[in-house]
């Protein structure tokens, strides 16, 4: 069985190896438009829910452990900027999920006509 860290790396990598094929593809076509839009609009709605959780768990941390700092700063103070910038990350995300849908549901509605390199 993967550890969490194995099965992040492996969708980072996921994601990574998508975008260098699309960035390959010298002629790309109308369903790669439309399966980013959905593929978008999907990542950054888990990722949002993700960082939210992670806020969650990382504000309950100091409940579970004694912690220390590495450079001597205290640890809540670092905990609460941790949950803050979680916290902005999830409202960016969501914001970010907001657009990616509205491109998903603009390419949903266009369909090829007419293949202009076929002529």
């Amino acid at each position: 069985m993967a550890t969490r860290a194995e099965v992040l790396d492996a969708a980072v990598e996921a994601v990574a190896l998508a975008d260098r094929e699309q960035r390959c593809d010298a002629d790309p076509c109308h369903e790669d438009f439309y399966s980013w839009g959905w593929a978008l609009s999907d990542l950054t709605a888990q990722l949002a829910g993700i960082a939210n959780l992670l806020a969650r768990q990382v504000e309950h941390y100091p409940d579970r452990f004694v912690l220390r700092d590495d450079q001597g700063a205290d640890p809540a103070q670092r905990i609460e900027a941790c949950v803050g910038a979680l916290t902005e990350l999830t409202g960016t995300l969501r914001t970010a999920e907001d657009f990616a849908r509205l491109y998903h549901q603009g390419m949903s509605h266009i369909a090829v006509e007419d293949d202009r390199e076929d002529q």
